[in-house]
């Protein structure tokens, strides 16, 4: 393995619309698979041939370094999938019941779920199981808060063998998990979306559900609130993708406040993964506040976290080059 070291100085310019993002170019990795981020939110890893290197405050790469530990696998998870760690009454959750029935292929294979499992901090397990005519096609469950009730509900996409993908919610009842909300359909068989975050990203007081709806295709940011048992679209923005058909990896964006106005936005890919952008939707309407330098594709999860300590969260991601890139903010 070749281990490049490139360190630059990381500055902002701030035309009237927002600031332009010069990262720092952390170093270039051959075998670049991934960037992952601790626990703490306070480490950025990038993974290569089985191997992590830590991205430090200086803008380097520290490595090889001993494995950051995850969650376990578990024996029921499809394949490729991911523990979701709860911080409230679900411990974790886990997609389960691997089938063949959909088939489209667009998270690495062609099995997709069938259920979805949840641990209790009171060490109840419960199942949900879909019917037939549907599949989840996800690799890992969203814990939020969806209704602001203090307890988390469970976010995934849900894909209809007939009409596409929609958001699907869910939430732990007295003694079973029970469908909480959904949007439309896209319409189309093997038409997909990719979650971007939870949170009230127009500032009205409710959560919000932000996708790219056909991340490969139709490439559109879209925003959803709640109303009783329906997700409804509120808002709509082409050029954005946060997805390489056939990838397992689908956390190319990021949710936080960015320009500390309090509203939490979205840190995604332009439409041809060649730069990020950050996104407002507050007031119910897009606004793009900033955005990154264009260069090779963005391949990896785009991963935030206070790597150097300072209050502010930092962005690190790599491109298709082995190239590893952050920003220090």
């Amino acid at each position: 393995m070749r281990l490049w070291i490139v360190v630059t100085v990381l500055f902002f310019v701030a035309p009237a619309w927002g600031e332009v993002w010069k990262p720092v170019t952390v170093g270039k990795v051959d075998g670049l698979s991934n960037i992952v981020v601790s626990k703490d939110g306070k480490t950025a890893y990038a993974v290569a041939q089985g191997k992590y290197f830590a991205v430090t405050i200086d803008g380097r790469l520290n490595g090889p370094v001993e494995a950051p530990i995850w969650p376990s696998p578990l024996t029921d998870m499809i394949p490729y999938g991911n523990v979701a760690v709860g911080q409230n009454h679900i411990e974790k959750a886990w997609l389960v019941q691997p089938t063949l029935r959909y088939g489209h292929g667009a998270l690495g294979d062609k099995i997709e779920a069938g259920g979805f499992k949840v641990q209790l901090r009171d060490g109840r397990e419960l199942v949900y199981e879909l019917a037939d005519q549907y599949v989840f096609e996800d690799l890992s469950p969203r814990l939020a808060d969806v209704d602001v009730d203090g307890l988390d509900e469970i976010i995934l996409v849900r894909a209809s063998l007939s009409e596409g993908a929609a958001v699907s919610i869910y939430r732990v009842g007295e003694r079973r998990l029970e469908h909480f909300a959904v949007s439309l359909s896209i319409g189309l068989a093997y038409r997909w979306l990719n979650p971007v975050g939870v949170a009230d990203f127009d500032a009205d007081g409710e959560m919000d559900v932000a996708v790219v709806e056909m991340p490969h295709l139709g490439r559109s940011l879209v925003i959803y609130s709640r109303t009783a048992s329906r997700l409804i679209e509120r808002g709509r923005l082409s050029g954005f993708s946060n997805h390489h058909m056939g990838s397992t990896i689908i956390d190319l964006s990021v949710a936080f406040d960015v320009n500390n106005d309090g509203v939490v936005d979205m840190i995604l890919p332009d439409e041809e993964r060649r730069f990020l952008q950050a996104m407002t939707f507050k007031g119910g309407k897009f606004k793009r506040i900033a955005e990154g330098p264009v260069g090779a594709v963005i391949t990896t999860s785009v991963v935030a976290g206070d790597l150097n300590s300072n209050g502010a969260i930092d962005i690190v991601y790599g491109r298709a080059n082995g190239t590893i890139e952050a920003v220090f903010r």
